[in-house]
Order: structure tokens, then sequence, then C-alpha cells
């Protein structure tokens, strides 16, 4: 009972911050899949930005993970970009502008996601983060494992040789997204 509580008022908190950030250029949007109805916006969301939709607010969103699930998801569509921190670490609220300007940047072509990992404790266990803000770009899933782009441009299934642990400048991130792109670009060349 006091779960439910405490997801319903997430959830309301949720629309709440959403209707707030429409009225400002960048767009967050919380996710939560035990709550069901905001899955479908999250989805809506990549979607849009992945067809072309022009509406800067959708392209803007980064979008707060909080299950594997929606990686899965995202990663169907292309590379996404994933940032693991939590609310008390003041590098990574430095990175909230930074991913919200890549957002806008890579709209359609990649997915920036982002995951506070004290209200989800599995994804930090499953992704092995021990020091934040650590930010991956993940390029793909090989026999059920991801596959992440690395800073000399290959691809990994070791996460530890891709990840960035602590603030970097937006220009690494753009470098590792757009090194992701080529890839990408390259497979499908290569599937044709």
């Amino acid at each position: 009972m006091k779960g439910k509580l405490i997801l319903n008022i997430c959830i309301f908190l949720s629309y709440v911050l959403m209707a707030t950030v429409a009225q400002a250029d960048d767009a967050v949007i919380t996710a939560n899949i035990n709550g069901g109805e905001n899955y479908s916006s999250i989805q809506e969301t990549i979607d849009n930005a992945h067809n072309g939709n022009t509406n800067s607010q959708e392209e803007a969103a980064v979008i707060e993970v909080t299950e594997i699930g929606q990686i899965n998801t995202s990663l169907q569509e292309g590379p996404v970009f994933l940032r693991l921190g939590a609310e008390w670490c003041s590098s990574c609220q430095s990175l909230k502008p930074i991913m919200s300007e890549l957002a806008a940047e890579y709209g359609g072509k990649a997915t920036i996601m982002s995951a506070d990992i004290d209200q989800n404790p599995e994804l930090k266990t499953y992704f092995g983060v021990k020091y934040i803000p650590d930010s991956s770009v993940i390029v793909g899933i090989e026999e059920g494992e991801y596959v992440y782009m690395q800073e000399n441009g290959s691809v990994s299934k070791d996460r530890s040789q891709a990840r960035i642990v602590r603030l970097k400048n937006k220009q690494a991130f753009e470098r590792l997204l757009n090194l992701s792109l080529l890839n990408e670009k390259e497979i499908d060349q290569v599937k044709d």
C-alpha cells in the first residue's frame, strides 16, 4: 500500500515536472515502468525523435531510465548514451545541461538516457558502477551482452574499456556519439 502511494506520488511529480519543463527548452521525462502509462509516453518520445519530428521539446528529451528494457527498446533505433549518477553528485548535476544539449543535437540519431543509481540500485549493480558520473555509449547487443563504443573508435562488450568516469566536456561525449553513429552507418552498409 505504501509502495503504491509512493509510486503514485512519483508519477504525479513526474507530470508536474514535465509540465514545468515544457515551458523551458529542455525536457526530462521520468519513466516508471511499474506505473504503466509513463512507458507509452517515453516510447512515443523516442519514436517521434527517431522519425524526425521537429518538435524541439521532444528532440531535446533526456530520458530517465529505470530498467534495462528501456535501453533495449531505444537500441532498436540507434546508439544509446547512458549516464549513471545520483542527485547528490555535483558533477552529475553539472552534466545535465550538457546532456540536454546532446539530446537536442542528436535527436533522431541517438537516445540520451540518464539513471539515478540510488533510485535504481539494480542498474548500478548491472553496470558495475563504482564512481559517478559514469557514462557510456551502447551501440548494440551481441549474444545477450551490450556492445559499447570505446573512445578509440573500437567496440567492446567490456564496459570497463568503454566507460567514461567523472565529468568530461561536451566534446568528449560528442566524439563518442559521432564514432557510434559512424559505426552504425558502417554496419548498415555491410548489411546492404
